[in-house]
């Protein structure tokens, strides 16, 4: 097959869209027709073609915009753009490419996304053709869940006013799009399914009224400075082993933004040799920093959505499974309901006169596993399949029975907290083993034993839970069943003692399980460590009567060679090691005054033989004018081993 003379100027637009793969000087890619290559490509600039969108309909595309999206969808598919899901790639994807294929144009596979697309490339689009045949009984699950996407696909398309036609011609019009949905729904929700997402009539176009107020609302920085590198790997010159990273949160901050900042940066950065962790401070870095990310409000597009039916869901939650614990098949575990509480005031409200379990709150990674005879997996609370990044700890899972089961539990490293387990989310990405043999399960539930069990009361999966052969690497999760208020905060005070503990999680022992966080019969509370420190800077903030404080601890002249002189100053004829600034407050204290700060970590940070220490989170408890003294050193390194880590810079 001939190839194009300009083949430089391709060259070059492949360059400008980040397509890689477009044309090979030995073997054409694609772009074949009739074998022979449209002289219309070497001419093509990709200023021709309007941004990518989601909505477009490939059958209405040139073969030049053909060939650009389909370049696209592989760029988004390596470097996904944050409003793109992989499911919004992989279904374009495979609609450009049976697009490709009706015009006779050659695509040949060379990456993941191709991979992924073959499964929904191994049947023909023509069996969403006619209603009256259409037989969706025939078909398994994945084929079924994505002709539902495409369903829906095809209703947002003519809901748009698009034009759509079958690969015969024949147009396709929203009668059978309904008599299609409504036939995919019945059969899913006949084999378990709970349907979430009626095909719904748009309410019409924006109002003028309406675009009145949106045109004058534009992008916008939220919080400047919303993730910051700090520490010794931004200022010292000898390149250190730890990354600091700075986030602007507080105790008020939405939890699911904050654990979604901390994941996505983790997986961008899952290949990085270096050790890296996070903490907070709403008031943003006070020493060198190098900035990173703001927060931003960024604009949509202006459209009227109807919410009938909860349609605003994901297209990978149209179906979530509601009835039934299949073996192999991941599902949104169950999760404790809200934020954690932090004080006795707090909790005692959610107390009700009922029997609790309450168990130790470990720090680690959410897991549910499945054993099916010789067969284990290991899924994340996201749904991914962790397997292949855990070998000797599945092997150990085995051992537990040789029943079938499925379990809840938490994934804690021996050594350096949660943060060690970012090495195990770069080796799920690239399909390789890591070494796990530090790894331990904490096991607190099981939903799944020889049979569906996970509608019996916890009580009662309980004592089936303690018929698997636990060891010193699989645990079953310390619990104590207690009834009264009284009671259960003894409890919680029993199991935030324990070696490791963040806390507590509360459990009615009566309830069933159910899926994800929207019940209140699970609730946590974590522990907070209590600090005598001095007052060494009262700081008014903008809002009157309201303060910050930097705080720290008296050092004895006998320990001051020990302490990183950096963070030292001399205060009140005496040497103080400076720990950090709490959060804003109405209390009024003084430089010099003793004080109660509450604390949920404290880390203990080791470079050449020199020791400081950071608190995390810090609250002003109380003035203490009781007492004279702050806490030791020894008492910050007992708090660091209840609820720290020790960083080595």
């Amino acid at each position: 097959m001939p190839l194009p003379k300009d083949i430089e100027k391709i060259e070059d637009w492949k360059r400008k869209i980040g397509f890689r793969e477009l044309v090979s000087k030995q073997t054409p890619y694609f772009i074949e027709n009739a074998g022979t290559v449209s002289s219309d490509v070497a001419k093509f600039e990709p200023t021709e073609i309007n941004p990518v969108k989601k909505g477009i309909v490939p059958n209405d595309l040139t073969n030049k915009e053909l060939i650009f999206y389909h370049g696209k969808m592989h760029v988004f598919y390596k470097e996904r753009p944050h409003n793109w899901s992989k499911e919004d790639i992989v279904n374009l994807h495979t609609l450009i490419v049976k697009e490709m294929e009706k015009r006779n144009l050659t695509h040949k596979n060379y990456d993941d996304l191709d991979e992924v697309s073959k499964e929904f490339l191994s049947y023909e689009s023509e069996l969403i053709k006619n209603p009256k045949t259409y037989d969706p009984s025939k078909l398994d699950d994945r084929v079924l869940l994505d002709d539902h996407r495409i369903i829906h696909a095809w209703w947002s398309s003519l809901q748009e006013g698009k034009e759509l036609r079958h690969a015969d011609g024949a147009r396709i019009t929203k009668k059978e799009v309904r008599e299609f949905h409504e036939q995919i729904a019945k059969e899913l929700e006949q084999r378990g399914f709970k349907h979430s997402t009626p095909l719904e009539e748009l309410l019409g176009n924006v109002e003028d009224r309406i675009l009145n107020i949106t045109d004058k609302l534009k992008d916008a920085v939220l919080i400047e400075n919303f993730v910051t590198m700090v520490g010794s790997y931004t200022t010292e010159k000898e390149k250190p082993n730890d990354v600091d990273f700075l986030l602007r949160f507080d105790k008020s901050s939405p939890e699911f933004i904050e654990r979604a900042t901390k994941v996505r940066i983790a997986k961008m950065l899952d290949d990085v040799s270096e050790d890296f962790h996070f903490t907070g401070d709403p008031e943003g870095p006070h020493d060198d920093y190098v900035p990173i990310f703001d927060l931003v409000l960024k604009k949509r597009e202006s459209e009227l959505i109807n919410l009938a039916g909860d349609k605003n869901i994901p297209p990978e939650k149209y179906f979530e499974l509601e009835k039934k614990i299949v073996l192999g098949k991941a599902y949104l575990p169950q999760k404790p309901y809200g934020s954690a509480t932090y004080e006795i005031k707090e909790l005692l409200p959610k107390i009700k006169d009922i029997a609790y379990s309450v168990e130790k709150k470990l720090n680690g990674f959410h897991v549910t596993v499945h054993k099916e005879g010789n067969q284990v997996k290991i899924f994340s609370e996201q749904l991914k399949d962790m397997t292949v990044a855990f070998p000797t700890l599945a092997q150990a899972i085995k051992q537990l029975s040789d029943s079938n089961f499925v379990v809840d539990g938490e994934l804690v490293p021996k050594t350096g907290g949660r943060r060690a387990l970012a090495i195990f989310v770069g080796a799920v990405k690239r399909n390789k083993k890591a070494d796990d043999r530090e790894v331990r399960l904490y096991i607190w539930d099981i939903t799944y034993y020889n049979e569906d069990i996970h509608n019996k009361t916890l009580e009662e999966r309980k004592e089936i839970l303690k018929k698997l052969h636990f060891s010193d690497r699989i645990i079953n999760t310390p619990y104590i069943y207690v009834k009264g208020r009284e009671k259960v905060l003894q409890a919680i005070k029993k199991m935030s003692e324990l070696k490791e503990s963040e806390g507590a999680v509360l459990k009615d022992i009566s309830a069933s399980y159910t899926f994800g966080e929207g019940s209140s019969n699970w609730f946590k509370h974590r522990k907070l460590a209590d600090i005598h420190a001095v007052i060494i800077k009262q700081i008014p903030t903008k809002i009157s009567g309201t303060y910050n404080y930097y705080f720290g601890i008296y050092i004895p002249e006998n320990l001051v060679s020990r302490i990183n002189p950096k963070y030292l100053i001399d205060f009140k004829n005496k040497k103080a090691m400076i720990l950090g600034k709490t959060f804003n407050t109405q209390e009024k204290a003084k430089p010099g005054d003793i004080v109660d700060i509450l604390i949920e970590e404290l880390w203990r940070h080791r470079k050449d033989n020199l020791i400081r220490y950071s608190a995390h989170k810090p609250r002003f408890k109380m003035l203490r004018p009781d007492i004279n003294k702050t806490s030791s050193l020894t008492d910050l390194d007992a708090i660091v081993v209840s609820v720290g880590i020790e960083v080595r810079e």
